[in-house]
């Protein structure tokens, strides 16, 4: 019985060392690898946060309506793409349209700049957005595979 046992407790070993090599693998292909999927994620996150916020379908981003009710949920949400990214102007008017230029989002950012300046309700309400929409994207940069834990290297109970 005795060989058995120590060849269990071989196996057992092997296999946490195994596991630890994975999960180290995993911890740095989240890192490195990730990283990139996180940043293109942003825009969309601050999209829907706008569009939730705004009480407005998520199209309202993408129509070419000019009715205020899709106009100004999505001149937030262009704002708050510029202001949140260091996507280009083109990149961010690419992710909301494919019609859309840089000239739009600089005149949605003008124009959202300029109502916080002369409208205090207006002002407070995108900053709730913003702050939401930066608590959305930190959660987002947390690692996919973060639930992973610590080493599995610990004796067998």
């Amino acid at each position: 019985m005795k060989p058995i046992q120590e060849n269990v407790l071989l196996l057992r070993q092997q296999v946490r060392a195994v596991l630890d090599t994975a999960a180290v693998l995993l911890r740095q292909l989240d890192n490195e690898g990730s990283a990139a999927l996180r940043r293109a994620s942003k825009v969309p996150t601050i999209q829907r946060v706008v569009m939730e916020e705004f009480m407005a379908p998520p199209d309202y981003c993408s129509s070419r309506s000019r009715r205020r009710a899709y106009v100004e949920p999505r001149m937030v949400a262009l704002y708050l793409s510029r202001e949140l990214t260091k996507h280009t102007l083109d990149d961010i008017a690419s992710k909301f349209r494919s019609d859309m230029d840089r000239d739009t989002v600089m005149h949605a950012c003008a124009t959202i700049e300029a109502r916080l300046h002369t409208e205090e309700k207006f002002a407070a309400r995108v900053a709730e957005t913003r702050a939401r929409c930066e608590q959305e994207i930190e959660n987002a940069d947390l690692p996919l595979f973060a639930s992973l834990g610590q080493p599995l290297n610990q004796p067998a109970p």
